[in-house]
């Protein structure tokens, strides 16, 4: 790792100059910056070691989500990755989800993904369909339906123990009164 790089965040640091990488590697609430989250693609998603990255509440955005699907596209050790509670919108979770579903390190019926309450059209979101087979669990809630934000919609795509058949669940929550 290049030692004239700047790092902005003190967790960030001091897990990135460890040199055995956690299977666990939480950044929940760390206020990522892009340089963490380019940091982050580089020394994190590329290793084989790291299986769970938590990555919730950090104000990701659109362009982040970017980054990291570039990472994703390659990367053989991840298996969970959360990134709830932040800033993505559809743009970026489709970009997400491609790139894991484009990963051929990634088995059938073997990966995680939360992308709850964050900014994405779920009427833009590709759902249930023969590609989806890669998630172990896909969960979607708390994002938006259509063009009426003050409404959430609960998704979860959970795949049945037995890897033969799937189950999905989506409905409508009222919106504020």
């Amino acid at each position: 790792m290049p030692t004239d790089k700047v790092y902005f965040n003190r967790k960030m640091y001091e897990m990135l100059t460890n040199s055995d990488a956690a299977a666990t590697v939480d950044l929940t609430n760390q206020e990522l910056n892009g340089n963490d989250i380019e940091t982050l693609c580089t020394a994190i998603l590329t290793s084989t070691k790291t299986t769970t990255l938590l990555l919730g509440s950090n104000n990701i955005n659109d362009a982040a989500a970017l980054r990291l699907s570039a990472a994703l596209k390659s990367n053989s050790g991840l298996q969970t990755l959360v990134l709830k509670d932040n800033q993505i919108d559809t743009k970026g979770a489709i970009a997400i989800r491609r790139a894991i579903l484009e990963n051929s390190n990634i088995s059938a019926h073997s990966f995680t993904l939360d992308l709850s309450n964050n900014l994405i059209g779920l009427d833009e979101f590709p759902m249930l369909d023969h590609l989806n087979l890669k998630f172990l669990s896909l969960d979607l809630t708390e994002n938006f339906l259509g063009d009426d934000s003050s409404s959430g919609a609960l998704y979860r795509y959970i795949v049945a123990t037995d890897n033969t058949s799937a189950k999905s669940s989506k409905r409508r929550m009222p919106g504020p009164s």
